[in-house]
Formats: structure tokens, sequence, C-alpha cells
């Protein structure tokens, strides 16, 4: 409905930039509450032991887009105009709409359903900050907000440092390139993340990123841009699979509106953080700053995330709820 809003007002040079503000707010409001929802959801369809491959194969839809959809609006924008692109856009939320209406959740995947209450939030996000694990990887999230910025840094990078000029959307698109596989792995590989997997890919996500800073050439930086979303998209997926899998059913919903409000919702202080930065010690290091916050969060969670194979479920009451094992079924202990 957003995308038909915008095309009409491009349509009818009606538009102002009060307008659009608040088109962006609007979908800002619609994230908060579409993005755990989706999450979630995800979950109830293909039950806990696909979790880590749903989740990855979201990611690869997700970079893939990335890499395809700044060719074709660019294509678009220049062929056949601005109200086009919106109608176009608006048009492919359709097929996902009829799809997901079609779909069943998985038998018992869905949480009991739980009555509405205040303090509702105020308890997810104590529940949240209560579980190591979890909120070690709600804290790596949001350190991610800082990288995922590839609008800003990305750009500046490309023109000021390797001196591309209009060739910072291929800078971006290599992002793209390397994340795909990096997602398929994670679907590919043991569907059973741990705290130590996640806690060496973000050191590993953050050391790319500060070396593609410091890279000599273009060529060198496109190398590092790929290898940086390989490891970033990788380290999300699982992130994102076990904080899922760790959750309380109960909870599990607020935890990952936590998760929302760290990754995407920290995305526009972050922006204007990498801003500020580039604009005071320049381009590289504005660029260099998301890795030296990876490397900073994996260092403070370092202990939250020093766990073996199994994931034990606490619930919202701090009780243990029992141990998930690879095969996604939580046997309860209590």
């Amino acid at each position: 409905l957003l995308g038909l809003v915008q095309a009409g007002l491009t349509a009818t040079g009606v538009v102002r930039v009060w307008m659009v503000l608040a088109v962006a707010a609007a979908t800002g409001i619609v994230s908060a509450f579409d993005g755990p929802a989706r999450q979630v959801y995800v979950l109830e369809l293909v039950g806990t032991g696909r979790v880590a491959s749903a989740v990855s194969l979201y990611e690869v839809g997700l970079n893939a887009s990335r890499v395809l959809g700044p060719a074709v609006g660019g294509a678009m924008l220049a062929t056949v105009g601005t109200t086009a692109c919106f109608l176009v856009n608006a048009a492919c939320y359709l097929p996902p709409l009829l799809v997901i209406a079609g779909f069943a959740p998985e038998p018992g995947a869905a949480p009991p359903p739980h009555e509405r209450r205040a303090g509702a939030v105020r308890e997810g996000l104590r529940y949240v900050w209560r579980v190591p694990p979890i909120r070690a990887c709600v804290l790596i999230a949001a350190a991610g907000g800082v990288l995922f910025n590839l609008g800003v840094a990305v750009p500046l990078l490309a023109t000021r440092v390797f001196h591309l000029g209009g060739g910072y959307g291929a800078l971006m698109a290599a992002f793209g390139v390397g994340a795909i596989p990096g997602a398929l792995l994670a679907a590919a590989g043991s569907a059973w993340p741990t705290g130590r997997r996640v806690r060496a890919l973000t050191v590993g996500a953050g050391a790319a990123v500060v070396l593609t800073a410091l890279a000599p050439d273009a060529a060198a930086g496109f190398a590092g841009i790929a290898l940086s979303g390989f490891l970033s998209i990788w380290l999300i997926a699982l992130a994102n699979t076990l904080v899922q899998l760790r959750a309380d059913p109960a909870l599990r919903g607020r935890v990952m509106g936590a998760w929302t409000m760290a990754l995407p919702g920290t995305i526009p202080f972050t922006a204007l953080l990498n801003a500020a930065t580039a604009q005071v010690l320049g381009a590289r290091a504005g660029f260099a700053l998301a890795g030296v916050v990876l490397l900073l969060t994996a260092a403070a969670t370092w202990r939250a995330l020093d766990e073996g194979s199994a994931v034990h479920v606490v619930a919202g009451d701090g009780q243990h709820l029992g141990v998930a094992d690879p095969g996604g079924d939580v046997r309860v202990q209590r």
C-alpha cells in the first residue's frame, strides 16, 4: 500500500519532502510489526529442526535482491521513470502474500496463546538481558547495524579512497555477491548453531571489515567487501537461528522484537555515526568503524557465548525448560 501511495504522489506531481518523510516513517512503523512476526512465522512454518536452513535461505533472498535490486531499479528508473518503479515495487508484494495465505504452520511449532498484559514488552527485554547467549546475539546484531549502513560507508570508500566515481554500485553489489554463498553455507552446514561459532564469525567479520578499510587498491577492496559480506551474513544467520532456538516459545515474539530493534532498528542511528566518523577521520575510518565495533562486541560477549553444542532453553520466569537437540526438539525437564 505504501508503494502505491508513493506511486500516486509521483504520478500526480504533488510530492513534497514532508510527504516522503511521512511515508518513510510509516514504512518504519510497519517494519516494527512485520519484522518480528515474519521471523517467528518462519519457525512456525518449518519447525525448530529446520530453522537454520530457513533463516539462511531468507538471507539468500535478501542479498540476491541487494545484488539485483540496484541494477534493475536503476535500469527502470532510466527507462520508465519513478512512478513505474514504485508500482513494480508494490506489485512485488502480491506473490508473497498469496503464498503466505496458503501456508499452514508446522503442527506444534506455534507457541500457546498468552494473555495480553501491561509490562509484556518490559518482560521480554528483561528476558533477553537475563539469558547470556541471547543477550550476546542481540548485541552482535546491534553492532552489525554499523556494518549494514552500506549506503553511507561504501560510497565514501568507493569515491574517496578507490576513486571509482559512479562505480560505487558495483562495490555495494560485491557485498551481496559474497553474502549469498555465506548464507548458503549457513543453510547447508550444521543446523546446530553454537555460541562459539557465532563468536568466531564475529571476530572474522570484524577483522575482514578492518582489512577492507586498509585495502591498498580497488581490487583488494572488492575482495574485502565480498569477504565481509560472506562472513557477516553467515554470522547474522547463525546468531538469528541461535536466538530463535534458545528463546522460551512463549516469549519468542518479544525476543525477536528485540532482535529487530537491534537490526535493522539501529541502522538510522549508526548511519549518523558512520557519516560523522568518515567526515572527521576519513572514509577509511568510517568503514573500519564497523569492524572495530564488531571486534569490541566479540570481546564484550566472549564469556556469554562460551557454550558447547547443547542449547539450554530458559523460560521467562528463569526456570530451565529443557535441552534442545540437533533435531530441534526440546526435552522438557521441569
